[in-house]
């Protein structure tokens, strides 16, 4: 998606003229770095764009799949800011698809053409969860392997059973090069949405992400509070090096550390 966008001029012609554009990327190197690696206000009045490196750096603390720790919240603190249309572009391999899935209104899944077996295959899973697909870089010879990918990517999606949202995911192809494809790409994201807003399944899903989130933050603080407690600092170590050299599981080495964790947070008390 960041391709496209930055190698279509007219992007802005595609969505409603004045609305406010977030565009940021959590992947791999998110995690392996703590850096974002594309991060990029724009702004659809004619100003076009300028890059935010601090934001980035700020939010893109490390996290298990690549999904930086904090996208949700910047995804909240957007929408309150008063940003109409908010992209997260992922890699889309390597990465907690779920936490993905549970944080957006429309789940685009990007596809290539002639890829092989073996990395479409590693994509099926994803495949379940998006309510829209586009098969990208169809253009020159790869034109027709583009139209061909299209057919039966949309033949697989009809094997799926229909989900909750009552709609059935649509196949596109789109080109950067070309400059083709975006504008009914974003006909389908719009008819999309239309589509869930009518039926309530707008408003449900965002309750159930709340619902997710809340858990997840219980989750993540709990977690955060078990590495930073004194008395497992001052021990993990040790059990680490003896679950290494199998010396002890790592069940026992989990249960005991927990044990020492809730004395010690007794204690505190």
């Amino acid at each position: 998606m960041k391709s496209i966008i930055e190698n279509y001029p007219d992007f802005r012609k595609v969505v409603r003229q004045n609305e406010l554009v977030y565009l940021f990327g959590t992947g791999i190197s998110a995690a392996l770095t703590g850096k974002n690696y594309s991060w990029k206000k724009w702004i659809l009045d004619g100003t076009g764009y300028f890059s935010d490196r601090k934001a980035a750096d700020d939010i893109a603390e490390r996290s298990l799949g690549g999904v930086a720790r904090k996208t949700r919240e910047t995804i909240v603190l957007c929408e309150a800011a008063g940003f109409d249309v908010i992209f997260i572009e992922t890699v889309g391999v390597g990465q907690s698809e779920t936490s993905v899935h549970s944080m957006v209104d429309l789940f685009m899944l990007l596809q290539i053409s002639g890829a092989g077996d073996e990395l479409q295959g590693i994509k099926r899973g994803i495949m379940e969860m998006a309510d829209l697909m586009v098969i990208t870089k169809a253009d020159g010879e790869n034109i027709h392997k583009a139209e061909l990918a299209q057919t039966q990517f949309q033949g697989a999606l009809r094997l799926f059973p229909v989900p909750e949202s009552g709609w059935r995911p649509k196949v596109y192809t789109s080109s950067a090069v070309a400059r083709t494809g975006l504008e009914e790409v974003w006909k389908g994201v719009e008819e999309y949405l239309d589509h869930i807003q009518k039926n309530g399944y707008f408003q449900h899903n965002r309750n159930r992400q709340n619902k997710y989130w809340m858990y997840e933050s219980i989750n993540e603080a709990l977690r955060g509070s078990f590495y930073r407690d004194p008395a497992v600092e001052a021990c993990i170590g040790a059990y680490e090096k003896r679950v290494l050299e199998d010396k002890i599981s790592s069940f026992i080495a989990a249960k005991e550390l927990l044990e020492i964790y809730f004395k010690d947070a007794r204690t505190l008390e």
